[in-house]
């Protein structure tokens, strides 16, 4: 897939990017984009929500950016993953800061707002920044919510650890109670301050509760496309079959068959010994008819196929144009796939092989295609296209056999091979009408009807 093309309004000006890779970190998504210059821009999003975009020339050290695509989830700009966060938020809009904080204050609770403000540390002054989360932590206090004003410093120490305000509290008796919550991380912090309980369950993810619960939370907030993000991290890190059921399930829910087979081939990459992700891609391009990937899946020493693969297999590559198959043919692989096919249902084979051999035989020489069939130990011995193949080595070397190995590629309908030989005949033989007839015969079958009426006629002349 290529990087995603996405569209950003600039004042009802649109500005078309090229998305370079996508983050989910904390409650945060971040799109890192370019335009047609390479200047950056990034798309900012809350529990998949849209926020605003900016282009920048230069992150601040440290800044919310930097630790979400160190610290974070990320998938580079053609995941389909990418399309998805931008389609459920389309149109974009670029919105200034006084816009921005009128936006939060309409559809955040004061402490999201003051968590999202963090992101913007690289466009939006610091100080600034500050000041509107001091502002709330300073409404809270005046209005007794004593522990409302604690969340809002637990913010602003991990954005700003040296600030005033953070050392003044930390020896406030009013908010000792509070500061041995965090510090023992007490069961009720994880209902009364979700920030804080996703923070921690990003960073404990590893932990199979801790995991599962931060899966219902970001479920219970209808969150998918963060929820698909935590499962592909967690069947990336811990490959078990529970887990990648749980993965697919979503997968199959939100993406199409294309999309799903990106995903799982970056997934399968990170985990290649996982059979069931191999199995179900397997499936996947059978379905789609991608043979290209199929053969290069069955190069994986890992996979094996079952009965019932085979059998679709065969009736896959019974149906295969090899003409028209866009990569060049493998016969390492194609060997690989036939013998469990000959053995199985050598009636689907033979024909399999027939075709594949034609096509073979357009681009390679006869010497050459004899010695990869001879080279399956006996797997194709008793196949007619073998004993063909066979036959026409001999005949190759042959002068006097030029008819014989010319209507041999007849019946393969590899014409211009025929009518080599039948040319070769005609000159060795010049009074002899069989070779003509023959080259008449072959420009009919390709569609020639001047050429074969030419030598039909120069055929009842001798």
């Amino acid at each position: 897939m290529r990087k995603h093309q996405l569209t950003v309004y600039n004042r009802q000006q649109p500005i078309k990017l090229k998305a370079e890779r996508v983050v989910f970190y904390l409650q945060g998504e971040i799109i890192e984009a370019v335009n047609r210059k390479n200047e950056e821009f990034y798309l900012f999003f809350y529990k998949n929500r849209f926020l605003t975009a900016a282009k920048t020339t230069k992150l601040r050290r440290a800044c919310f950016i930097e630790k979400a695509f160190k610290s974070g989830i990320v998938f580079d700009g053609s995941h389909p993953i990418v399309s998805k966060l931008l389609s459920s938020n389309a149109p974009c809009h670029i919105i200034g800061f006084d816009i921005l904080l009128k936006k939060l204050n309409s559809h955040y609770s004061p402490h999201e707002k003051s968590f999202i403000l963090t992101f913007f540390e690289s466009f939006i002054s610091k100080k600034k920044l500050l000041q509107e989360m001091i502002s709330i932590f300073y409404d809270f206090r005046r209005n007794g919510q004593l522990f409302h004003a604690y969340q809002i410093t637990q913010i602003i120490k991990e954005f700003a650890p040296d600030h005033n305000l953070v050392k003044q509290l930390t020896n406030d008796v009013a908010y000792q109670k509070y500061a041995i919550m965090y510090e023992e991380k007490s069961e009720e912090l994880f209902t009364k301050d979700l920030l804080y309980a996703e923070k921690l369950y990003y960073y404990e993810k590893e932990n199979l509760h801790y995991f599962h619960n931060y899966i219902q939370l970001v479920e219970n907030q209808s969150r998918w496309i963060s929820a698909i993000a935590l499962w592909i991290w967690q069947v990336s890190n811990q490959p078990t079959k529970q887990n990648y059921q749980s993965l697919i399930e979503r997968l199959n829910e939100q993406f199409d068959d294309v999309e799903n087979i990106y995903i799982l081939e970056k997934v399968s990459k990170q985990i290649p010994k996982f059979i069931p992700i191999q199995q179900d891609l397997f499936q996947l391009y059978v379905e789609i008819n991608d043979m290209d990937k199929l053969f290069r899946l069955m190069k994986q020493k890992e996979f094996q196929l079952n009965d019932k693969q085979v059998q679709l297999i065969g009736d896959r590559l019974a149906k295969t144009n090899w003409e028209k198959n866009s990569s060049p043919l493998d016969m390492e692989t194609m060997d690989a796939l036939l013998k469990p096919i000959s053995k199985e249902f050598p009636d689907k084979a033979e024909p399999i092989l027939t075709n594949f051999v034609i096509s073979l035989l357009k681009t390679k020489e006869l010497n050459e295609v004899k010695n990869w069939l001879k080279q399956s130990q006996g797997s194709y011995d008793n196949f007619s296209i073998y004993k063909k193949v066979k036959q026409m080595v001999q005949l190759e070397n042959e002068l006097d056999e030029m008819q014989t190995l010319g209507e041999l590629y007849f019946d393969l309908k590899l014409y211009d091979r025929a009518i080599e030989c039948f040319s070769w005949e005609m000159e060795m033989k010049p009074q002899d009408p069989k070779p003509v007839q023959w080259l008449s015969k072959t420009y009919r079958e390709m569609g020639m009807p001047e050429e074969s009426e030419a030598y039909r006629k120069h055929s009842n002349t001798l």
